[in-house]
C-alpha cells in the first residue's frame, strides 16, 4: 500500500483547499466583510479562487480595483483584512469543516506507515486551533508551520524552506503537495518533488508541471501506489 511512500521520508501539505474545505468560508468572509462596510462583492467562488491563488496580494488589489471608493475610505488594506479575519473565525465556529477529497484516507494512510507529515499553510495558529479543535483527525499530522513561523508569504518558498529546515534529516527526500499556483511556486523553489492537486485550468498550470510538478485532481490519487 502506496509504495511511492518508501521513496521519501517527509512529506509536506498544504492546508486549505487541499486538507480541509475552508476557502468557500474564506470566500464567504470577504463576502461578509465588504457587505458590513456597504459594499457587495459579486465574484463567484471560481473567480475568487482564481484571484486568491494566483499570488498574495491579489485579492487586495482586485477589491481595490471593483471599489475605488473604498479605497479612497480605507487605504490601508490591513484594517480590511483584519475585519474580514474576524468574520472568518467567526463562520468558522458556525459552518461545519469538511475534509478535501481522500486527504483523511491518505493522512491515516501515512500515519499507519509512520511517514512523517508537515503541514505548511498561509494560515495563522488561532485559525488553526480553531479548525483543529473540530476535526479532531487533524492530530494525525504530526508537525505544523503556521504563518507566525516565517517571513514572506507564498509563492516565496521561506515557509518550506523552513519546514525542511526544521524537520527533514540531511539525507531525507521530501514531497509536497500543494492545490494553487503561488504555492505550488514555492514549493518548485525547493529540493522537494511536487504535486499539484486541483481540478481548475490555471493558464500557470503547463509551466508548473513542465517545472517538475506532478498535477493530479485529488488527493484519492495519491493513494494509489504510483500515482507519479
Amino acid at each position: 500500500m502506496l509504495l511511492w511512500t518508501s521513496h521519501f521520508s517527509l512529506i509536506l501539505f498544504d492546508f486549505d483547499g487541499l486538507l480541509v474545505n475552508t476557502e468557500k468560508i474564506h470566500y464567504l468572509a470577504y463576502k461578509e466583510t465588504l457587505k458590513k462596510l456597504g459594499l457587495n462583492l459579486s465574484w463567484d467562488f471560481q473567480k475568487y479562487i482564481t484571484i486568491a491563488h494566483l499570488k498574495a496580494e491579489g485579492i487586495e488589489e482586485e477589491v481595490y480595483k471593483d471599489f475605488p471608493e473604498l479605497k479612497e475610505k480605507e487605504p490601508v488594506w490591513k484594517n480590511i483584512y483584519r475585519l474580514k479575519r474576524e468574520t472568518y473565525l467567526m463562520l468558522l465556529q458556525e459552518i461545519e469543516i469538511e475534509w478535501m477529497p481522500g486527504a483523511l484516507e491518505l493522512l491515516k494512510a501515512l500515519k499507519a506507515l509512520n511517514v512523517k507529515t508537515v503541514v505548511v499553510t498561509h494560515s495563522d495558529s488561532g485559525q488553526v486551533n480553531l479548525i483543529q479543535s473540530k476535526l479532531k483527525e487533524l492530530s494525525l499530522i504530526d508537525h505544523w508551520v503556521t504563518r507566525e513561523d516565517y517571513k514572506n508569504p507564498k509563492p516565496s518558498s521561506d515557509c518550506y524552506q523552513y519546514a525542511i529546515s526544521r524537520y527533514a534529516s540531511r539525507n531525507d527526500t521530501v514531497i509536497g503537495f500543494e492545490d494553487s499556483p503561488r504555492g505550488l511556486s514555492a514549493l518548485l523553489g525547493t529540493n522537494a518533488k511536487s504535486v499539484f492537486v486541483t481540478t481548475i485550468s490555471y493558464p500557470e498550470t503547463d509551466l508548473l508541471c513542465r517545472q517538475g510538478a506532478v498535477h493530479i485532481s485529488s488527493l484519492h490519487e495519491a493513494m494509489n501506489d504510483h500515482f507519479f
